[in-house]
């Protein structure tokens, strides 16, 4: 049998050929995408449920969230609830946005993905993840105004029945506006100074930033953690606690130094016993004036390059010990 052509057939038969070519040119190539790099339909596509995922982890909604995830994810119920839980109370500290983005288009599902930064200085990093499927997508969301950034890391897989959440993760991504290489160049600097507490305290907040996500492993990760414990040992050696304040008459006695988190950053707090009672809070206040005045010799630094320092003042107990509950707390703004 011959099938005579005719102009209509012909006009199908060409328009069946310019979809079948388009269909081809849609199909992304194997690669790994970056950012601005990612084919515009299929960013396009992500950051739709992209803006889907941020909002339904605003709201905490149970139900909401399990529609974007996968089946593996939404039957780890005790996990994703847990981890959804810990984000939305972050996001109720800042504008969360999206900070970094990764599309993996491969020939496999299963294997590891290594995908090396090194175009940011002491910032670069390695990302290294298991493929959970041909198509995935690695979003990083952050705050861009919160002194203390917690980064926001979704993993996503595109099934049979569409693009789906498989995990998520919380971790600490800076502090005080500094990433982990960042505050450990900053505590580098502040050890130069002889500001031996600062130093400790900003290379402690190196470690803590230290690994933004599980897949995230900064170049200098062993330096970081060998600065903390350089900076330890020298805070150990030459700032000796307690002190006690010898040039203030009723000489209270600093014991320890912890961190005063607010909304405009990460702070030192002293905390000093008193032989004044705590109900005398104007005797307090007067020997507390004393020490803010004194605070910089006493630990050289302490006063620098800061907003304020806090103060957390004790009574001794009966028993001579140091007492959990009871205190009065003071600011002193630089």
């Amino acid at each position: 049998m011959t099938i005579k052509k005719t102009p209509a057939l012909n006009s199908i038969l060409i328009l069946f050929l310019v979809i079948s070519i388009l269909s081809a040119c849609t199909k992304n190539k194997p690669g790994i995408y970056k950012d601005d790099l990612i084919p515009s339909g299929t960013r396009s596509q992500l950051h739709s449920f992209d803006d889907e995922l941020l909002d339904a982890l605003k709201k905490n909604i149970p139900e909401g969230l399990e529609m974007l995830m996968s089946q593996e994810y939404i039957d780890d119920r005790a996990a994703h609830m847990k981890v959804c839980e810990e984000i939305s109370i972050r996001m109720k500290t800042g504008d969360y946005s999206l900070m970094r983005e990764y599309y993996i288009n491969s020939v496999a599902d299963t294997g590891k993905v290594k995908i090396p930064e090194t175009k940011l200085g002491i910032n670069n990093y390695d990302l290294t993840f298991n493929r959970g499927a041909k198509e995935m997508y690695v979003a990083f969301f952050t705050p861009k105004t919160a002194p203390q950034k917690w980064l926001i890391t979704a993993y996503i897989y595109k099934f049979d029945y569409g693009w789906k959440v498989n995990a998520l993760e919380i971790k600490p991504y800076a502090e005080n506006g500094k990433t982990a290489p960042e505050l450990m160049q900053q505590a580098q600097e502040l050890t130069k100074k002889s500001y031996w507490l600062d130093a400790s305290n900003t290379a402690s907040y190196a470690v803590k930033c230290i690994r933004p996500a599980g897949c995230w492993k900064y170049e200098n990760e062993e330096a970081i953690i060998h600065n903390n414990t350089a900076a330890l040992m020298a805070v150990s050696s030459h700032c000796n606690l307690p002190i006690v304040v010898k040039q203030i008459p009723t000489q209270p006695h600093i014991w320890r130094v912890t961190i005063e988190r607010t909304p405009e950053g990460a702070f030192p707090n002293i905390n000093y016993v008193s032989n004044i009672k705590l109900y005398d809070t104007d005797a307090l206040k007067k020997e507390n004036d004393a020490v803010q005045k004194i605070i910089g010799k006493l630990i050289p630094g302490v006063d620098k390059d800061k907003k304020y320092i806090y103060y957390t003042v004790n009574n001794y107990n009966t028993q001579g010990t140091i007492p959990v509950q009871g205190h009065h707390d003071f600011q002193q703004k630089l």
